[in-house]
């Protein structure tokens, strides 16, 4: 979303989320924080075929894991619903019980 895009944009930059050392090359400054990737798509993305053209879930990865250090403790993926219209409330349904599950877990990580 242009939100979250807009968001990295103002982070990603050194000296906030990274700095470059002596040598120059990029240092992760967040590896103190943790991420959870969450992430929705209506068609599917997961397949040997078709995981090249996703870009969503693995930029987040690449900036809040690469760029920046945090450790990626989950993901939850939702895909399908829009591809499979008939099964779009069951896919929504299960897809937002994963995403309660790490819900419960980060409490364990916050502690």
């Amino acid at each position: 979303p242009a939100k979250l895009q807009t968001f990295i944009d103002y982070v990603y930059q050194a000296g906030y989320s990274f700095k470059y050392d002596e040598n120059g090359q990029a240092v992760q400054l967040l590896t103190d924080k943790k991420a959870v990737i969450l992430s929705a798509r209506g068609g599917i993305y997961s397949t040997p075929e078709t995981a090249p053209m996703e870009m969503a879930a693995t930029y987040i990865k690449n900036v809040v894991g690469g760029v920046f250090g945090m450790q990626i403790i989950d993901e939850v993926i939702i895909e399908g619903h829009a591809a499979a219209p008939d099964q779009a409330e069951k896919i929504i349904a299960e897809g937002l019980e994963k995403v309660k599950a790490v819900a419960k877990n980060l409490s364990a990580v916050i502690a």
